[in-house]
């Protein structure tokens, strides 16, 4: 396990995927912006995708390098993010898979670079950095966005379940659901939720009735809204199915009315 006590004077932060406005750089960005305890040390931005590494480090103002690409699907699989489920998925991750290790050197070979005191992964589906890094004897911080599938004696989440605390100095997860599926055995798994830039969504600026004029919705509409991105595994489909029952439940005749038809 790598020295924790050591003085941390440069961490780096290092993004998995494309430039988009999802929760993990949004989180990350707010973070690096907001925090006053990340003051303390020179943040460096990490990322494959150029773009994605100017949403996040244009925002707080940090320096952005390039990271190798860290063959993230093979890391995507093993959490159950992705599945197997198609020719070009398979192919993809046996590409990856042969990928991997030449992924690992290149990615050490950055990290005796820069010689950061230690490194964020923002995802839990970076197993090739954190390899790496674990190899240059780097603290990592690895940050579990995402709740490992699987049930609880299924290889996957087992492997999961023990390597991710087991390569990292610490396990930070957005919530106690992704939390209860590590095992806590090295005492460094920790709960931290996603923050909420206050500045932004504020009830008090602005009023039920202007919010509705100002997105043309009607006063009296009920709405329901869904927070994240639009996948099968955050339950877009069930809510879709769910809207879909409610309407033939409201447009339908009540029993009373179908005995007149």
């Amino acid at each position: 396990m790598p020295d924790t006590d050591a003085p941390v004077n440069t961490v780096l932060f290092v993004h998995h995927g494309q430039v988009n406005a999802a929760g993990a750089p949004v989180s990350l960005r707010l973070a690096l912006k907001a925090s006053e305890p990340l003051r303390r040390f020179e943040p460096i931005i990490a990322a494959h995708d150029a773009n994605a590494g100017l949403f996040i480090s244009g925002f707080c103002g940090v320096r952005q390098v390039f990271w190798p690409n860290p063959q993230t699907f093979v890391g995507k699989v093993i959490i159950r993010l992705s599945g197997l489920d198609s020719s070009e998925s398979i192919l993809m991750f046996f590409r990856q898979c042969l990928r991997f290790p030449m992924s690992v050197l290149a990615q050490r070979g950055h990290f005796r670079e820069l010689k950061p005191d230690a490194v964020h992964l923002n995802s839990s589906v970076l197993f090739s950095t954190a390899l790496a890094a674990w190899l240059r004897r780097i603290p990592i911080v690895w940050h579990v966005r995402e709740t490992i599938a699987g049930r609880w004696f299924r290889l996957r989440r087992i492997f999961c379940r023990y390597v991710i605390p087991l390569l990292a100095t610490r396990v930070i997860c957005i919530s106690p659901t992704e939390a209860k599926r590590f095992t806590n055995r090295f005492g460094n798994i920790r709960v931290v939720y996603n923050p909420v830039d206050f500045s932004r969504l504020d009830p008090d600026r602005l009023s039920r009735e202007e919010a509705r004029s100002r997105l043309g919705l009607p006063q009296d509409a009920r709405i329901v809204i869904s927070l994240g991105g639009c996948a099968s595994r955050k339950g877009t489909d069930l809510l879709i199915q769910a809207l879909q029952y409610c309407c033939l439940l409201y447009t339908s005749p009540s029993p009373r009315d179908r005995g007149n038809h």
